[in-house]
């Protein structure tokens, strides 16, 4: 507006691109508006008294133009994210870097941190027998089908690496890049094991358990609604069947992942903190120290994306497995790199689809096989897996459905990443009584 005050959308549209001004939510269209709105009061068409927020006549906040506290700060860039108050943590943070697994499946015969404690900065290097109270984190299990008790993602691995990437040791050092230089010195001795990187490869008949006991295809879901399939297929004047892969998604965020602890306070830019709460139940707190997570401001990201358990500054955490052992303030950021190979994803699925319909196209019946590629650790598989459930052939009004889903254990990065986990099991019911999930 400095040079036009009188842009065309498209103008305005072009600047922000000109900016460097990224949204991958909005579609551009409300920031828009704002700045034609502003250009209007500039010439005088409108006042600030035209844009002030006003309140519905019945006071009440839901469903009327009340501002956000957020909405000055974001639009001035004064907003802090969770990268931001990295910066503004006390001036003895410890600057936290990882010791990740560079293979995707193997037992861990020995971690030696000697030389790498011997670094410049080094305050500490963290394993697993840092870390206070269960070296798990429960993965939620919702369905009492699930043939895995949910504990089955260590905070830090202790045992067994389960998929490239995975988190073995933390650097814990003055600066950040002390800690990365740090991170090269320590010495993991590996016996690799045979890595399964799809569904398919993990549930063949040779194949072992990923988590011993556990077997490799933990969960199933059922869906009957209506007469029994077959018999309608065979009388269908028209049947279709086909193989069809829906691939993984990772959200790529612009926003970096990170989690920091200070006593008695953490924070991390999550969408769903509460249920992460839950994971944190089992750990031995800090004595005399009461714990609070916070849900640091999270900015231009997929709340699915965010729905993951792996940088929380709880106990849980690598960022609160940090803290054990000298009660500083810590700080993890993770690179790109990191959040693409680390992070939730939405999970792949393998589906075979079979079709049945009359001579007019209506669809008759639906036969329907899945298998939810979810990666090595349980966590919310069941509920992703239960989508297949809900949303094939969702939409069509379809009178006869038989399927059969599948959560699987493999190698492959992690698969967590759906937005629907509220979902209750007694309360999952679709179209007609006769329909049934379990």
């Amino acid at each position: 507006m400095d040079e036009n005050s009188k842009p065309t959308r498209d103008q305005v549209t072009d600047w922000f691109q000109k900016h460097r001004n990224a949204c991958r939510c909005t579609g551009y269209q409300p920031l828009v508006d704002a700045v034609m709105d502003a250009a209007r009061v500039v010439r005088g068409e409108m006042t600030l008294k035209d844009l002030e927020y006003k309140l519905p006549p019945d006071g009440k906040i839901w469903g009327g133009k009340y501002p956000r506290p957020s909405s000055v700060p974001k639009v001035t860039g004064t907003w802090d994210f969770g990268a931001d108050l990295g910066l503004k943590l006390p001036p003895d943070t410890l600057q936290l870097a990882l010791v990740q697994a560079k293979v995707s499946h193997a037992n861990i015969l020995a971690i030696d941190t000697a030389e790498a404690e011997k670094m410049p900065g080094v305050y500490k290097v963290v394993t697993h027998k840092d870390v206070k109270g269960k070296n798990r984190i429960t993965g939620l299990i919702t369905f009492p089908t699930n043939k895995g008790d949910g504990w089955d993602r260590p905070i830090l691995c202790d045992t067994k690496v389960f998929q490239f990437g995975d988190a073995i040791a933390i650097v814990c050092a003055d600066t950040v890049e002390h800690a990365k230089a740090a991170v090269d010195k320590v010495k993991v001795q590996l016996e690799e094991l045979p890595a399964y990187m799809s569904a398919p490869a993990a549930m063949a008949s040779d194949a072992i358990e990923i988590h011993p006991g556990t077997p490799n295809i933990y969960y199933e879901c059922i869906i009957e609604k209506g007469a029994d399939t077959k018999p309608i297929m065979v009388k269908a004047d028209f049947v279709v069947e086909g193989d069809y892969y829906v691939g993984r998604q990772p959200h790529l965020p612009m926003e970096p992942d990170v989690g920091f602890r200070l006593l008695r306070r953490g924070g991390a830019p999550d969408h769903s903190f509460q249920e992460h709460r839950h994971p944190s139940s089992s750990c031995d707190d800090l004595p005399g120290v009461g714990d609070r997570t916070g849900k640091t401001p999270s900015g231009a990201k997929s709340n699915r994306w965010h729905l993951r358990l792996q940088v929380q500054p709880d106990h849980r955490g690598p960022a609160g497995s940090g803290l054990y052992g000298h009660g500083q303030p810590v700080f993890l950021n993770f690179d790109y790199f990191q959040q693409i190979t680390y992070t939730g994803k939405r999970s792949p699925f393998f589906i075979n689809l079979k079709f049945g319909a009359d001579k007019d196209g209506k669809i008759l019946a639906m036969e329907s096989d899945w298998s939810c590629d979810h990666g090595p650790y349980s966590e919310f598989g069941d509920l992703v897996t239960l989508r297949g459930a809900q949303f094939i052939g969702a939409g069509y009004g379809i009178p006869n459905i038989r399927g059969l889903g599948r959560t699987v254990l493999h190698q492959s990065c992690l698969g967590i990443g759906f937005s629907c986990l509220r979902v209750a099991a007694e309360r999952i019911r679709f179209g007609s009584p006769d329909r049934r999930i379990g």
